[in-house]
C-alpha cells in the first residue's frame, strides 16, 4: 500500500455518514466527534500498529493472533503462494488464525492449516504441524532465477547444471558403495545422519520409535559404546574399539533362521566441534573386524591343548568384558557423582534463594503493616479534615450572615492592601462592587473623600493602635471612622478593619473633621 493510504489509515477519520452502519453506542464508545465527521479515539489507535510491509521481501512478524490477507494470492503463481502461505504459518502463533479472500485457498499446502469456516476461508495454525524452513527474503538472485522472475541468461546455463548435478551424484555413490557406515550424533546422542550401511551395527527397537544411539545399538555392543563416548567427551580424543561381538544385522544368516551367529565388529568414536557452536557431536565410525581362524573340520574330538586354548580364549573375553563393565561403572559413578555435586550446589542456591524470598517476604509484610498504619493514619486525617472543612463551612457562612445583616460599614483589609471582604452598607461609603475583592485600596473610588486613608492603615498596621475619626458628608451627616489591626488567632497582624457608623445630629463631637 502507498504511504498516504497508511498515513490515512493511522489518522482513522471516518465522514458523518457512518452513523447509518454504526451503532450510537459503538460511535459513543470508540469514536470522539471531530470537524467534518468521526475519529477513532486514541485509545483504539494507540493498539494499532501502521506500517508498510512486503511479504514477499520483508521479514514477517511473530506470534501473531490473527493475518487477514485478502485478494493476495490470486495475483501470484502457486510456487510464490506456497512461500507466502509458509510465511503466514511461521508468523502466527500456535492455534493463530489466517483469513483468506473468498476466491483463494492453501492450494497444495494443506498440512499447515486447518480449517476453521470453508465458507468465509478461515484457518487456523495446526500445532502439530512440522516448521518448514522459509526465507525471510524471496527477492534473491537465486530465488529469482528459481522462479524465473529474472530473465537474466547465464553462459552454457545447462552445462554448468550437469556438471553440479552429475559431481553431486558421483559423491552420494562413493559414499554409498565405499565409505564405512557412520553414524552422526549430538550431545544427547540422538542420531542426526548416517551414511553408508549402518543396519549392521543399529536397529530400530520395538515399541515407540526413538533415534536414541544407545536404544538402536545392537546386542554386544551398548556398553562398550557407551564406555567410548564417555571417554571421547571426557578426553577430547578418538576413543576406539576392536573386536566386540554382536549378533548379526539385516543381510547375514539372520534373516535364515540362524539369529544365534555373531560377529566381529570395530568402532571408534571421534569427537566433532562444529565452529563457535557450544554442543558437542560425535561421529561414530563402524567397520567390519577380520573373522577368526575357523576350527578344524571333520568333527574329531578337540585335543587337550585346544581345549585348553579355548578356556584360554572364553577366560581373557569374560575379563574383557568383566574390565569393560568396571569401566562402564566407574563413569557412571562419577557421573553420578558430578550429578550429585550439581544437585547439592542447586539444592543450596534453592535454599539461599528461599531464605532471600523468606527474607522479602518478611519486608513485605513489614511494608504491608506499614502501609496499613500509614492507611489509618491518612483515614484519621481525613476524618479530622472533614471535621474541620464542615467546621470552616458552617463559620464562613456565619460571617457571610454576619456581614449581611449588621448596618455598618465594613471593611477588611489584608497586609498587602487588598481588599478581601465587605458588608453591603461599605458599597455606599466607599463605591464597591462584588469584584473588588482582591483589588488593591488605593484603586478605589470612595463617595466619602478620607484623606490619606492608605497612610492611615499602613500607620495602623505598624504600630498595632487602633485609629479613629469623625467625618461629615456634603450632607451634612456625621460619621464614626475607625480603623483596628486586623488580627489573626496567633496574635499575628495581618491587615486592617475599617468600619463606618452614623452618628445622630443632635449628638456632636469636638474635634469632627468637616469634610466638604
Amino acid at each position: 500500500m502507498s504511504e498516504s493510504s497508511v498515513v490515512r489509515a493511522r489518522n482513522g477519520a471516518y465522514p458523518e455518514n457512518i452513523q447509518a452502519d454504526v451503532s450510537p453506542e459503538r460511535l459513543r464508545r470508540f469514536f470522539t466527534r471531530s470537524e467534518g465527521g468521526y475519529r477513532v479515539s486514541k485509545v483504539i489507535r494507540d493498539l494499532c500498529i501502521f506500517a508498510q510491509h512486503n511479504v514477499l521481501n520483508d521479514p514477517p512478524f511473530s506470534r501473531m493472533e490473527l493475518i487477514c490477507c485478502r485478494n493476495l494470492l490470486i495475483y501470484l503463481e502457486p510456487v510464490l503462494q506456497g512461500k507466502v502461505i509458509s510465511l503466514f504459518h511461521y508468523a502466527l502463533r500456535p492455534s493463530g488464525f489466517l483469513v483468506l479472500g473468498s476466491s483463494e485457498g492453501l492450494g497444495a499446502i494443506t498440512g499447515l492449516f486447518a480449517v476453521e469456516d470453508r465458507s468465509h476461508k478461515i484457518f487456523s495454525r495446526k500445532i502439530g504441524a512440522a516448521h518448514q524452513a522459509v526465507p525471510f527474503s524471496l527477492d534473491s538472485q537465486t530465488e529469482r532465477m528459481e522462479y524465473g522472475s529474472v530473465g537474466i541468461t547465464a553462459k552454457s546455463p545447462d552445462a554448468v547444471w550437469n556438471y553440479a548435478e552429475a559431481q553431486k551424484e558421483f559423491d552420494r555413490r562413493l559414499l554409498t558403495q565405499y565409505a564405512p557406515a557412520t553414524a552422526f550424533v549430538n550431545e544427547d546422542l540422538e542420531i542426526i545422519h548416517t551414511r553408508g550401511n549402518v543396519n549392521r551395527y543399529l536397529k530400530l527397537a520395538p515399541g515407540r520409535a526413538s533415534l536414541s544411539l544407545l536404544k538402536m545399538a545392537r546386542e554386544g555392543m551398548l556398553v562398550e559404546l557407551r564406555n567410548a563416548i564417555v571417554r571421547a567427551r571426557k578426553e577430547n580424543a578418538v576413543v576406539g574399539k576392536r573386536n566386540l561381538r554382536i549378533k548379526n544385522g539385516n543381510g547375514d544368516r539372520e534373516d535364515a533362521g540362524e539369529t544365534d551367529t555373531t560377529r566381529l565388529v570395530n568402532f571408534d568414536v571421534i569427537p566433532v566441534s562444529l565452529g563457535n557452536r557450544e554442543q558437542q557431536y560425535f561421529m561414530i565410525v563402524f567397520q567390519e573386524a577380520p573373522p577368526e581362524p575357523a576350527r578344524e573340520a571333520g568333527g574329531q574330538r578337540a585335543r587337550p591343548s585346544d581345549e585348553t586354548g579355548s578356556a584360554l580364549k572364553r577366560t581373557a573375553k569374560l575379563e574383557q568384558e568383566l574390565a569393560a563393565t568396571k569401566e562402564y561403572l566407574q563413569s557412571v559413578i562419577e557421573t553420578q557423582e558430578a550429578t550429585n555435586e550439581e544437585l547439592q550446589s542447586a539444592n543450596e542456591e534453592i535454599l539461599s534463594s528461599n531464605e532471600e524470598l523468606q527474607s522479602t517476604n518478611e519486608e513485605m509484610e513489614t511494608a504491608k503493616e506499614e502501609l496499613q498504619s500509614a492507611n489509618e493514619e491518612l483515614n484519621t486525617v481525613n476524618d479530622e479534615l472533614h471535621s474541620r472543612n464542615l467546621e470552616i463551612t458552617q463559620i464562613n457562612n456565619d460571617l457571610i450572615n454576619l456581614l449581611s445583616s449588621i448596618d455598618i460599614a465594613v471593611i477588611m483589609i489584608g497586609s498587602d492592601l487588598t481588599i478581601r471582604r465587605f458588608t453591603p452598607k461599605a458599597q455606599k461609603f466607599l463605591g464597591l462592587i462584588p469584584g473588588d475583592v482582591g483589588r488593591p485600596l488605593s484603586n478605589l473610588n470612595p463617595t466619602i473623600e478620607i484623606a490619606d486613608l492608605q497612610a492611615m492603615v499602613l500607620q495602623v498596621m505598624a504600630d498595632f493602635h487602633s485609629l479613629e475619626r469623625e467625618l461629615t458628608d456634603r450632607m451634612g451627616v456625621h460619621y464614626q471612622f475607625k480603623i483596628l489591626p486586623y488580627r489573626t488567632t496567633e496574635n499575628k497582624i495581618d491587615g486592617a478593619v475599617i468600619t463606618i457608623v452614623d452618628i445622630a445630629p443632635d449628638k456632636p463631637r469636638p474635634g469632627a473633621q468637616h469634610v466638604a
